[in-house]
């Protein structure tokens, strides 16, 4: 992964964040900046950090697969689209 990539990341994972759970002490995300956050995840330990990734690679996806036909060919092929980044593109 390429530093703009990582940054991606850890971004977007700082978005998902709703509360920090530490022990008995809870702490809303809203009561933190994007920066203060992204600062957290980075102090994660690669074990901890694993995890999150984890849930992310295995939560369900948006998956729509289509069926089309190339104009000058005529050949039918399958196209799948998945994740958010497929439909916005």
């Amino acid at each position: 992964m390429n530093k703009e990539n990582v940054d991606t990341m850890f971004n977007v994972v700082a978005s998902c964040i709703d509360h920090i759970y530490e022990g008995d002490k809870t702490y809303p995300a809203k009561d933190s900046t994007k920066k203060e956050l992204v600062t957290f995840l980075e102090g994660l330990s690669q074990q901890a950090f694993m995890k999150i990734r984890k849930f992310f690679d295995t939560m369900p996806q948006l998956r729509h697969e289509v069926e089309v036909t190339n104009p000058k060919t005529g050949v039918k092929s399958k196209v799948t689209f998945k994740g958010l980044q497929d439909f916005f593109q």
